[in-house]
């Protein structure tokens, strides 16, 4: 029987716009970026772009990937551009880079998005500088800085670096008005690793930024709206007034560890800010953009709740008639197409397993404006009459279950964070072995379980983490649940009583305690969200019995150009969750656990580039299989990985590389051989960074011929200590040279 869509018809009056653009709609993002931004992307970020009607495909520039410059420019950058976003690099990116960055990794189209980021280390400004500032150098300035942007004489004046000519970036976009450009603002850093004066400068420089400069661009350039700034760094730092540690890294961030990379809870907030949000960053640039490009467009979109106005997240939302497509709500429960103004009938439809919706169906006529209301009533046909413990409308009697700032309890009444009544519990554990929080009696709805069999409550986890769980009788008996897995975003729980075996005298609960793994299992500061807290006795329907929730896979196979399967190929799996697994002997590869939602999978192996060079799945109700690659053999020979101590390593004239970049100073004589080739005499300087942006060593710094030259670095610092493990950055300047590279040192 086919089921009749009840039609709400909203009838708009007709307006055409004559003679308007042909313009697309949806095409491509890149984004530029290092470990913050793959941080970002992995834990929330690429799901929410990929659910944009308007982004077909989201390709990356990233470390240790490579791209040409465009004819008759210089390769300035070097022989691995992606390895460089410092601020003093975007002036080379978009002289020397940019038509190729448009077309750059596209199945189909064009980047019509370009969004870039420095990393953390751009957010340690160490000087004020002086006119008229030189957007080629590093360290900067904030004077160093703002002549990235702008020439301190005006639009249409030029710089001269190594023979060529290059604009300043506001006269670069100017000139592209088909391309929207995002600059995003480089992150805090974390307490210890800037100053105030320094954390002070780069708030300067990024109000600058995103006020005077580009309030100025704007009017330089009305109606183009092709550029947008978003202060990643406002966001997520303390305020520049905060009596402890101005313009620094949150603490709820991760400003008080020693990684300046913003913890989950900071990529989760960016991207809510950034593009999940109802009125989110990238919707509105994007919005701005194709309204001066000739195209009038419209939004159509609204949010899924139950009628206790919780969000329902993982929604198909289906978009049929002069324009198709789908999406997924977002942990809000909102949804949102983008149409073209040109006459057209649309329906937008809802479906999720066990859900009915009201109305069923919305039909909208010829819209000739924006629709951001058209929301949807779900109604779970699986509810069960399970008796709820906590609603956690309050929290009234809950404490800390060890010491006082161990943890920190709240009342949490975002839609987001709800799945029952009108609160959550929100908890922050920040220290301790075992943080987290004692439910007693006086806050249940109800302590006596006798005759149930499951106990069963949602956890909104911000990251990946881990808890335990027990339940303390009133005669002082007790039993836990340990080891129990948490993904990023929404866990449905399930804890079968029967196991309890411990509690003889009865299941009269006099308080459930929940605990973070704080041993070092889980990174602290650790913040979830507890609702929905309820008990079944198997029979009405709630937790399926136990059972397992339903999920999907992700399957294909890679074959080299000869049609023979590639065994040990590493696939990576980015989204919620992320992994990474290796193709059997027969070249197959599987994903399996996976929950509705947006994933990218990227294969690699050394010495072979694979086409597609990534496949971006959206998973809704159905495994996804067939999603094969190709690979090619780049190199007819393996990459040297030691060079011989009485011979000087290979390098192209003008250019630099590190041999043995990852290495054990520990083992032997173990080392890194830096090398370079120089085209002319002069000053050589060849320095190790940590990530942080702090100097380590310096390995050279003298004069030199023109020729090869070649240092060492054997993994210690100025005290001649041995560096702890992780990635570290060689710059090498010299004549004809400035480039980063990256090593790794591992013990």
């Amino acid at each position: 029987m086919i089921k009749r869509i009840r039609k709400e018809i909203i009838l708009l009056t007709v307006l055409f716009v004559l003679g308007y653009t042909n313009y697309c709609l949806a095409d491509n993002l890149v984004f530029i970026h290092h470990s913050v931004g793959n941080n970002w992307l992995s834990d929330s970020l690429n799901a929410a772009l990929l659910a944009k009607d308007y982004i077909d495909e989201r390709n990356d520039m990233y470390y240790s990937i490579d791209i040409a410059p465009v004819a008759s420019r210089p390769d300035s950058l070097g022989t691995i551009p992606g390895d460089n976003t410092d601020m003093n690099h975007w002036i080379r990116w978009f002289n020397d880079y940019l038509g190729n960055l448009k077309t750059f990794a596209c199945a189909s189209g064009v980047n019509k998005i370009i969004m870039f980021k420095s990393c953390y280390p751009n957010s340690d400004i160490s000087g004020d500088g002086t006119e008229p500032g030189d957007p080629f150098y590093a360290p900067d300035t904030i004077t160093d800085d703002k002549a990235v942007y702008r020439h301190p004489s005006g639009s249409g004046n030029t710089y001269n670096n190594e023979g060529y000519i290059y604009k300043p970036l506001e006269d670069i976009f100017a000139e592209n008005p088909d391309t929207l450009f995002i600059a995003v603002t480089a992150p805090p850093l974390c307490n210890t690793d800037t100053t105030d004066a320094n954390g002070h400068r780069a708030r300067i420089f990024n109000n600058w930024l995103k006020n005077d400069w580009l309030s100025s661009y704007n009017t330089a350039h009305p109606g183009l709206n092709n550029v947008a700034v978003f202060d990643f760094f406002d966001y997520l730092a303390n305020a520049d007034d905060a009596v402890s540690y101005p313009n620094r890294l949150k603490s709820i961030y991760g400003g008080s560890t020693s990684d300046s990379h913003p913890n989950a809870a900071g990529s989760t907030y960016a991207t809510q800010v950034f593009a999940t949000n109802a009125n989110n960053f990238i919707d509105a640039a994007w919005q701005a953009f194709i309204s001066s490009v000739g195209v009038t467009s419209y939004s159509l979109g609204g949010y899924v709740r139950t009628s206790g106005n919780a969000a329902i997240n993982n929604v198909t939302i289906t978009l049929t008639g002069s324009a198709s497509s789908s999406t997924l709500t977002n942990s809000s429960g909102f949804y949102s197409f983008t149409i073209s103004t040109a006459s057209g009938n649309y329906t937008i439809t809802p479906a999720l397993t066990d859900y009915t919706f009201a109305p069923d169906g919305r039909i909208l006529i010829q819209p000739t404006s924006s629709q951001t209301t058209l929301s949807f009533t779900g109604t779970s046909t699986n509810a069960g009459t399970g008796t709820v413990v906590c609603s956690f409308d309050n929290i009234t009697g809950m404490e800390v279950n060890e010491n006082p700032g161990d943890s920190t309890l709240s009342l949490e009444t975002n839609a987001a964070y709800l799945t029952q009544g009108t609160g959550s519990l929100k908890i922050i554990c920040n220290t301790g072995d075992y943080p987290g929080v004692v439910i007693p009696a006086l806050s249940m709805g109800t302590s006596d379980w006798t005759g149930q069999t499951q106990i069963l409550f949602d956890i909104y986890s911000v990251g990946t983490g881990m808890f335990d769980y027990s339940i303390r009788n009133n005669t002082g008996q007790s039993h836990g649940w340990f080891d129990n897995e948490l993904v990023n975003g929404w866990n449905t729980v399930t804890i079968e009583l029967s196991e309890a075996a411990e509690l003889t005298s009865g299941l009269n609960i006099s308080e459930i305690t929940i605990y973070v793994l704080g041993d070092g299992t889980v990174t602290l500061p650790h913040t979830l969200y507890i609702d929905n807290m309820h008990i079944s006795d198997g029979d009405d329907g709630i937790g399926g019995g136990g059972g397992d929730p339903i999920t999907y896979s992700i399957t294909g196979t890679i074959l080299s150009t000869a049609s023979v399967a590639m065994s040990g190929v590493s696939v990576g799996l980015n989204g919620i969750p992320s992994g990474i697994t290796n193709t059997d002997i027969n070249g197959a590869y599987t994903f399996t656990g996976l929950s509705n939602g947006s994933y990218i999978v990227t294969p690699s192996f050394t010495g072979f580039s694979f086409t597609p060079l990534e496949r971006q799945i959206l998973i809704s109700g159905v495994s996804q299989t067939g999603l094969d690659f190709t690979g090619t053999n780049t190199s007819s020979a393996p990459a040297p990985t030691q060079e011989p101590e009485d011979n000087e390593p290979t390098v192209n004239p003008g250019t630099a590389k590190v041999f043995d970049s990852e290495f054990n100073p520990r083992k032997g004589n173990n080392k890194s051989t830096i090398s370079c080739n120089l085209t002319q005499a002069g000053h050589v300087t060849i320095e190790i960074y940590s990530r942080a942006g702090k100097l380590i060593k310096t390995v050279y710094n003298d004069d030199a011929g023109e020729g090869p030259l070649s240092r060492t670095w054997d993994g210690s610092d100025v005290a001649n200590e041995v560096v702890s493990s992780g990635i570290y950055f060689v710059h090498i300047k010299a004549g004809g040279i400035n480039q980063v590279k990256k090593v790794c040192v591992v013990k």
